[in-house]
């Protein structure tokens, strides 16, 4: 019986998925992107769910991960890293400026190309930052740390696997001051762009600067600066508890992998913030193709592949609104013995009944298991969020009750307007490294990362019991 675990949930355009699934078969020799076998299923305007061959997980790519126990290969990771990035934002800066001119159906073709290139490989360096490629790395350090401190191993690891240095999050938020104090149109354009990342699932200009400017007011000056203050007070906090340990046990090898994660959560950050807002940036080329395919820019992303696009564009072959239609309804995408294949509508629904559903969760579990990113207790009720859209968060953020729990696929730097209100979180995906685990400490939140079922077995409204001491969540009572 073939068997597939959950990589990730949540909201995300076809078009994108389609070229997180090209990875497996144009950029094999990064690390994490060994796959033989993945499955994607949803609609484009709901929940996407991405499934990895179990077989995998336990073979190549944690085979992967375990060349990360080595210094040079750590080393060289990250300095493939940051030249990705480097290069990615100098490929879609050159992509927008030449598509805000006047350009061919040719040249419209070239820089899409351009652009999938470029997405893919970004993409594919996202995967070496997954808990599942991450995993030797981080069981290595806690055995060492266990060694060591029998009682208090895990502390330990929290206090030496948090980064001290700011990352990208904060950035944006001390330029949003900037932003607050000087709120003109152009001030905000500068921003949006700047932090594409915040526009994920937006594809116009104007619903992004509504979404931005309904953010901005969201929270006030003085509490931006009191946030800021706080994260600079824990910041040098932490750090004085970093060298304080360090000193304490005396392990080069302690030092080098803890150092070792702390830049990798910080590097997953700028390749998130990348790809996360890469349809955004080079809006002014996606909404001259959509024109060219008479279709909207929303469909034309949410719903198409990347070879379909470039067939609207090439004139080898047109598309029909039954497409869309069946998309809507769902689709099912299955990379599988070096192919990708896509099914739409009731042919999906066959495809995934005979493929995926022995694999998910059965509908009677009360009750599952987590990582502990942050220790902690605490009764509430679930916020369900399967959106990534700013606005949409934004909107979501007003519903937020005093025990609310969000619960989501992931989280993301959009979803920090939710973190600031909420009691606890549970994700399905991550591990040390993810933006979940990051600021649940920073904002000391009960919080469970890798669950892999939380967004299947929980619904929104559920009364749940979340115990960050034991790394469980039980289902207390059904909506």
């Amino acid at each position: 019986m073939t068997s597939y675990q959950v990589a990730w949930t949540g909201e995300q355009p076809l078009l994108t998925v389609y070229l997180q699934t090209e990875r497996a078969i144009f950029h094999r020799n990064v690390l994490g992107n060994q796959i033989t076998d993945t499955v994607v299923w949803g609609t484009g305007k709901g929940k996407e769910e991405c499934y990895l061959l179990t077989a995998d997980v336990q073979g190549p790519i944690y085979a992967d991960g375990k060349k990360l126990l080595q210094g040079k290969q750590r080393k060289n990771i990250l300095k493939d890293n940051k030249m990705v990035v480097d290069r990615y934002w100098k490929v879609i800066k050159s992509i927008r400026r030449a598509a805000s001119g006047q350009v061919s159906q040719k040249d419209m073709l070239s820089l899409f190309q351009q652009w999938c290139a470029i997405v893919r490989e970004i993409l594919a360096y996202f995967m070496w930052t997954q808990d599942e490629v991450m995993a030797s790395v981080q069981e290595r350090l806690g055995s060492l740390l266990k060694q060591k401190y029998e009682k208090k191993w895990e502390e330990m690891l929290v206090i030496l696997t948090t980064p001290v240095q700011h990352d990208i999050i904060y950035e944006e938020k001390t330029d949003s001051l900037k932003v607050k104090r000087d709120p003109t149109g152009q001030k905000v354009k500068e921003h949006m762009l700047k932090y594409s990342f915040m526009l994920y699932n937006i594809y116009s200009e104007k619903e992004a600067a509504e979404a931005m400017k309904k953010r901005m007011e969201s929270y006030s000056f003085d509490e931006i600066e009191k946030e800021i203050r706080k994260v600079i007070k824990n910041k040098k906090e932490l750090k004085k508890k970093q060298e304080k340990l360090l000193k304490r046990v005396k392990s080069r090898e302690i030092h080098a992998l803890s150092s070792f994660i702390c830049q990798a959560i910080l590097a997953r950050l700028a390749v998130k913030a990348s790809w996360g807002g890469s349809i955004y940036y080079a809006l002014p080329l996606f909404e001259k193709i959509a024109r060219q395919a008479n279709l909207s820019t929303d469909d034309l992303v949410t719903y198409f592949t990347r070879e379909e696009i470039e067939g609207f564009l090439s004139e080898s072959h047109g598309w029909s609104k039954e497409v869309v239609r069946k998309r809507k309804e769902m689709y099912f995408l299955r990379f599988h013995a070096g192919k990708i294949r896509i099914y739409s509508g009731a042919e999906a629904q066959d495809i995934k009944s005979k493929v995926l559903d022995q694999s998910l969760p059965k509908d009677d579990i009360t009750e599952f298991t987590g990582a502990i990113a942050c220790k902690g207790r605490v009764k509430g009720q679930v916020l369900w969020v399967k959106v990534e859209a700013l606005g949409d968060i934004v909107k979501i953020a007003e519903r937020v009750k005093p025990d609310s729990i969000l619960v989501a696929g992931m989280t993301n730097p959009n979803m920090m307007v939710l973190v600031r209100k909420v009691k606890g979180i549970v994700t399905d995906e991550g591990g040390m490294a993810c933006h979940a685990a990051i600021v649940s400490r920073e904002y000391n939140i009960p919080c469970l990362v890798g669950c892999r079922i939380a967004t299947q077995v929980l619904k929104d409204g559920d009364l749940i019991e979340l115990d960050a001491t034991k790394g469980i969540v039980k289902l207390l009572k059904r909506a």
